[in-house]
């Protein structure tokens, strides 16, 4: 049947006499900018496109934004912060979501999460007429109130525009780079990688690990640096990270940025990202060269015995 909107109210042609019911207004919008309402609905270029970000610890930092949530409009001025709970008994999954609720008549920005101890991420609840939800972003926390595993799930509003490259909204990528070699500096012994728990680095030693990689084409910023560790045991271990950079024709080391040493907390059996640096000179196609030291000789170096190697993250700002 072929039907037109939004026509006076007069009863003429396809205007209704009574006026115009939620759910055609709703199924309108649907129509228009949630062709699949199972994960469409953000307004990404409006305001900061309700993006999600891991400011600190466990923080969930939900920006300013706007979408649409199964028919319903959502706009929020302000940046909000949720926190799930630091569970006890292992590892426990996130959701933040957009929330249409029909018996509360609103649509809200709510954080799920699982049982304590349940890494599985919580499921959405979509039934039309009671509660719909749409994922903005999941993860888990872990016992040590990190978050782990950060996804971005926001899905963009459709539409019949095209859409140029620039208008795409930047975001957060992260790569991994496995330890490609490691050098006993006291022993002036090498070793490659052997182990699928990474490079050990021995007590009482002094021990470097090395890795490089290229800077993609889509980079745009904020290049960062995290090393990964599994320690043997709960303590303090005593590191530095460095890293020099450059493109071709270029000198070697035309930009180095080190965190010098320091005896930094990490525990037995986690995953501990720790020491991450920052490049700020980093550019496109820039072939970065680092090593990792551990200095297990010095007394703030309190692990006192081996520590698994895993390598890094590179963090950085996409331009899509």
């Amino acid at each position: 049947m072929e039907q037109s909107l939004w026509w006076a109210t007069s009863g003429i042609g396809d205007g209704i006499a009574e006026g115009y019911a939620q759910d055609a207004v709703t199924e309108h919008w649907r129509m228009l900018f949630c062709q699949n309402p199972t994960t469409q609905g953000v307004a990404m270029n409006y305001l900061n496109g309700l993006a999600v970000t891991n400011p600190q610890w466990a923080d969930l930092q939900v920006g300013s934004g706007g979408g649409v949530c199964y028919g319903f409009g959502y706009r929020n001025t302000n940046a909000m912060t949720f926190t799930p709970f630091t569970p006890t008994l292992g590892t426990t999954g996130w959701r933040l979501v957009l929330r249409t609720d029909w018996v509360l008549q609103t649509v809200r920005i709510v954080l799920l999460q699982n049982s304590d101890g349940a890494s599985g991420i919580p499921a959405l609840t979509q039934n039309a007429g009671y509660r719909w939800e749409i994922s903005l972003a999941h993860g888990t926390v872990t016992i040590g109130n990190a978050i782990q595993g950060f996804t971005d799930d926001r899905v963009s509003l459709s539409s019949s525009a095209i859409i140029t490259p620039t208008e795409i909204q930047d975001r957060t990528r992260r790569d991994f780079v496995a330890p490609g070699f490691g050098w006993n500096v006291t022993d002036g012994t090498g070793h490659h990688l052997t182990s699928p728990s990474g490079l050990s680095m021995a007590d009482s030693k002094i021990y470097e690990a090395y890795g490089f990689f290229a800077v993609r084409n889509d980079f745009v910023g904020s290049l960062v640096l995290t090393p990964i560790f599994n320690p043997g045991a709960t303590g303090n271990i005593n590191v530095q990270v460095q890293a020099w950079y450059s493109t071709c024709g270029e000198n070697v080391a035309l930009h180095t940025d080190t965190v010098g040493y320091a005896a930094l907390p990490v525990t037995q059996s986690l995953r501990n990202c720790i020491s991450a640096l920052t490049l700020p000179s980093a550019g496109l196609s820039d072939f970065v060269d680092v090593v990792v030291r551990r200095d297990a000789v010095d007394a703030a170096d309190t692990i006192n015995t081996f520590v698994w190697y895993k390598g890094f993250y590179v963090d950085y700002v996409a331009d899509s």
